[in-house]
């Protein structure tokens, strides 16, 4: 699990923010803490604060460690922050797998332009890898193995090319920090429309989804137990499912998405993350 946070240099963040989820007293509300970590929490505040940012400062590590979807690359826009003397980004996770903690942190100029990697297993270091000096490149032999490591660019994490080609222990600190990472899932639902990244690959097109699922019926129940009262069901238009909902005693019918608010099609779009990933996240 995620235990700790810390980003400097990124987007408004010019000095270090922390995002630690270390549990203290929460006897009061137990259901929100696994292991000694919070792992359902709320950030709440004022406009322009950063929430967002922290968001995707988070969801970061997903370009360079994975080949899961990709967040768009608009909430990228002035990656380094402008005040900052310092021309990259500095980024730190602490994980906590059973007894086993890692630190992963590195710097980068842009989403994949990465300056250094660092990894530290248990309080050893186990890579320390800076791509501009080759003096500076250490990998622990326990590690690299047999791997010849020569990589191309500073596009490709010298972590995920090791997990890649190396045969995995799914008990390792290595592994289980990487599933960890395949497993993250950013979503969003704003007026110009839903966004993601992270977990699986390819664009999540609601409606098909819900249909695929066969869920229309727990979907309506769904928004009934949130105020919105719809009847649902599908109708088929040129080989492609449409979800219709129905009104008055002739059963005049309109597409949902023509219709939904968007806040009905937030709740649209976290009943399907709902039902298809929140076991797996």
């Amino acid at each position: 699990m995620l235990k700790r946070f810390e980003v400097e240099n990124f987007k408004g963040f010019d000095k270090r923010v922390v995002f630690d989820l270390t549990a203290r007293d929460y006897s009061f509300n137990s259901i929100l803490v696994s292991g000694g970590i919070v792992n359902k929490a709320i950030i709440y505040g004022k406009n322009g604060i950063g929430k967002s940012s922290l968001g995707i400062a988070l969801f970061d590590i997903i370009c360079h460690l994975t080949d899961k979807e990709k967040m768009n690359n608009r909430y990228f826009s002035n990656y380094v922050n402008l005040a900052s003397a310092t021309d990259f980004a500095s980024f730190k996770y602490y994980f906590q797998f059973d007894e086993d903690s890692v630190i992963y942190e590195y710097d980068k100029k842009s989403p994949d332009y990465l300056l250094r990697e660092k990894l530290t297993i248990n309080n050893v270091i186990v890579v320390d890898y800076d791509y501009f000096n080759i003096k500076k490149q250490y990998i622990d032999s326990t590690l690299k193995g047999e791997l010849n490591i020569d990589l191309i660019d500073n596009k490709l994490s010298v972590i995920k090319y090791i997990y890649r080609n190396r045969p995995n222990n799914p008990d390792s600190p290595l592994f289980k920090m990487m599933k960890f990472c395949e497993n993250m899932l950013w979503f969003r639902c704003l007026s110009e429309g839903n966004a993601y990244c992270g977990f699986t690959n390819g664009g999540a097109f609601l409606v098909d989804k819900l249909y695929e699922s066969g869920k229309v019926k727990e979907f309506q129940k769904f928004l009934e137990s949130n105020g919105l009262e719809y009847t649902l069901g599908f109708e088929i238009f040129n080989g492609r499912p449409e979800l219709m909902a129905y009104f008055g005693p002739s059963m005049k019918s309109a597409p949902f998405v023509s219709l939904a608010s968007t806040g009905t099609m937030a709740l649209f779009l976290f009943y399907i993350w709902g039902i298809s990933s929140f076991d797996k996240i």
